[in-house]
């Protein structure tokens, strides 16, 4: 079987799709209390009978940079996306990090589809969409969109159209557990229609920044996370579980928020207007 060379890193066409899930901000704290308890079957039954393990996120630990070090499979080093932002010292002005210009690596989803495989990608927001989608051709039956806009899909944009029709599901709010519960429903939907060979399904971490591990909205959608995940593997799939990064505690003990003002710090380090 021929392998396929993406960013130098060598692959081989899967027996049965891959389906790789990114569980925006899930820090291992929250798995680690609920499968104490019991209340995870199927991603305990995942870990009884496939692989499980920690991994350190790539630096800084934010979303954008850590989906495009899992979507390339290489690091911040290699495919450039070092943030949310960079400065751009002719300007001054910081520029936000999602321009699919600004990606230097190869997608392991457009090395697939350049392949010939079928691949799909979906995200909560839109604005992780267009660098995973950079040059995957959608004329060949690739799909992606995210489901913050899934109600705007075009053909022509998206490789698909009609979603909330399609799911069957309405439009999720923007801040909400329902938008990444919508990712799951959507890809869960085209694999049993379109049994695509390469899939990437990318949440949010909108309940790990609202709700700490031992809350009861947190445990709730980690169990509605779970009985997804059980849809997706009873597909006859090859399923992938991981995150993009961990969370820490927001407020202090007191309540107060946990705030570090890096611009003070680096004023009274190298002096005022020294450093941005």
């Amino acid at each position: 079987m021929s392998l396929l060379s993406i960013n130098h890193i060598h692959y081989r066409r899967p027996l049965r799709p891959c389906v790789a899930v990114c569980i925006d901000g899930s820090d291992p704290s929250y798995l680690a209390r609920y499968l104490s308890r019991g209340e995870l079957p199927n991603i305990a039954r995942f870990i009884r009978e496939g692989f499980a393990g920690t991994a350190q996120s790539s630096v800084p630990a934010f979303t954008c940079p850590n989906n495009m070090s899992i979507i390339t499979g290489v690091p911040v080093s290699q495919h450039g996306i070092s943030g949310n932002y960079y400065l751009d010292t002719k300007t001054w002005e910081p520029v936000v990090m999602t321009d699919p210009k600004l990606l230097m690596a190869q997608t392991i989803l457009s090395g697939f589809a350049d392949a010939g495989a079928r691949v799909v990608s979906i995200t909560a927001k839109d604005k992780l969409r267009r660098q995973l989608q950079k040059d995957l051709d959608l004329t060949r039956g690739n799909i992606s969109f995210s489901a913050e806009y899934a109600d705007q899909c075009t053909i022509e944009e998206n490789g698909i159209d009609n979603v909330l029709t399609y799911v069957g599901e309405p439009l999720p709010g923007k801040y909400s557990a329902a938008l990444s519960l919508f990712v799951l429903q959507a890809g869960l939907k085209l694999l049993r229609d379109r049994r695509p060979e390469v899939m990437y399904l990318s949440l949010t971490d909108f309940v790990q920044h609202r709700y700490a591990p031992e809350a009861p909205e947190a445990l709730s959608f980690y169990q509605k996370l779970d009985a997804l995940f059980g849809l997706l593997a009873a597909e006859d799939i090859n399923l992938g579980l991981t995150a993009d990064h961990g969370m820490s505690d927001m407020s202090l003990d007191n309540l107060e928020p946990h705030v570090l003002w890096l611009q003070d710090i680096l004023d009274a380090k190298f002096g005022k207007g020294e450093a941005v």
